[in-house]
């Protein structure tokens, strides 16, 4: 095996260039994985953007994953040569307070793939053994690499606790928000509403069952919420956004003692309002990544419907790359009006 690769290197804002490097070396508790597909996530494109920071070392980030694990350091046991394998996007200790009662994705001394380590923007991929799964042999590496952003959908529904049958309003048609959609069919709420500012999301949207579709660029979500849920409004409301005007949307058009779930990444400090949130007793939760969600994690039970072929999350993927195009690759990415929802780095 050569001991280069090639990966896709950040150098400056919205600069991202294909690179030969020096492959890891595999250490203790690691697994080596030969990636096979790889997913453009929104929070690269905020790296690629500069509003989280990017690496100051020649890694390749990437956590939208998917492939074969081609060597294991020492003390692994959990994965073997050969495994086809997705993995979270952190490594948690295992040993903290929260780790110790299942909250892992609050661990104390948390690393992130994107920060710490070789990820899925290059041949090769170098991941905490800890955090990878098995793939069936039924789910392609294509599906394997949606599991990561069908984990976030999966705990952000369950993070609301509320009546599966409940309206639920899902603000954003981003490949989170569209995800959050397929789980909440799947979940059977009563009705599923969702925002899409693009007309190519909307379209997805439709395809994938939503009962109400808000384009805003030409529809008010308030308004057309207020008469498709009334009396009362949203049972539940997810902001996939995180911007200032979704959160007083979310607050607007959630009923009385209605809960928001929080699942976007955040760049920024808000000016909010907050005196809705005391005077209709919302509740307001945070969605952090995945977890344990009930007595399964989010990655096993997302595993589990993508191979009973109870969810299908394929039709967002828009565009596939090579990865000597990854500069290509998050030029269209990161335009929406390309058309693009998921951009796919393929290496099979």
């Amino acid at each position: 095996m050569s001991r280069t690769m090639k990966a896709g290197i950040y150098h400056g804002l919205q600069d991202i260039r294909l690179e030969e490097i020096e492959m890891p070396t595999v250490k203790p508790g690691h697994a080596l994985i030969d990636t096979k597909v790889s997913g453009i996530c929104g929070s690269d494109l905020h790296q690629y953007y500069g509003e989280w920071r990017q690496p100051r070392t020649k890694v390749a980030t990437g956590h939208e994953l998917s492939g074969i694990v081609v060597e294991v350091g020492d003390g692994v046991s959990s994965v073997s040569v050969g495994d086809r394998v997705c993995p979270e996007c952190f490594a948690h200790c295992g040993t903290c307070r929260f780790c110790r009662i299942g909250q892992y994705n609050l661990c104390e001394n948390i690393r992130y793939i994107s920060q710490a380590g070789y990820g899925g923007f290059g041949e090769y991929a170098l991941l905490p053994a800890s955090a990878l799964f098995k793939l069936p042999n039924n789910i392609s590496f294509e599906e394997g690499a949606l599991v990561e952003p069908l984990a976030v959908a999966h705990r952000s529904l369950l993070r609301t606790g509320v009546s599966r049958r409940a309206r639920i309003a899902i603000l954003g048609a981003g490949t989170i928000g569209l995800l959050c959609l397929a789980v909440a069919k799947v979940l059977d709420f009563q009705e599923v509403l969702i925002t899409a500012k693009y007309e190519h999301q909307a379209k997805m949207a439709e395809n994938f069952g939503a009962d109400h579709v808000i384009r805003v660029s030409t529809q008010d979500v308030r308004q057309e919420t207020k008469t498709l849920f009334e009396p009362h409004g949203a049972d539940v409301v997810v902001d996939t956004i995180a911007l200032e005007p979704t959160f007083h949307d979310a607050v607007a058009i959630v009923r009385k003692a209605g809960t928001i779930c929080l699942v976007g990444g955040y760049t920024g400090s808000l000016n909010l309002s907050l005196g809705a949130v005391v005077t209709k007793e919302l509740q307001l939760v945070g969605s952090q990544c995945y977890s344990y969600s009930g007595l399964s994690t989010d990655f096993a039970a997302v595993i589990e419907l993508i191979a009973s072929q109870t969810i299908d999350g394929t039709p967002i993927i828009t565009h596939r790359f090579p990865l000597d195009d990854v500069t290509a690759a998050f030029k269209v990415a990161a335009d929406k009006s390309s058309g693009s929802i998921k951009v796919l780095l393929c290496q099979e």
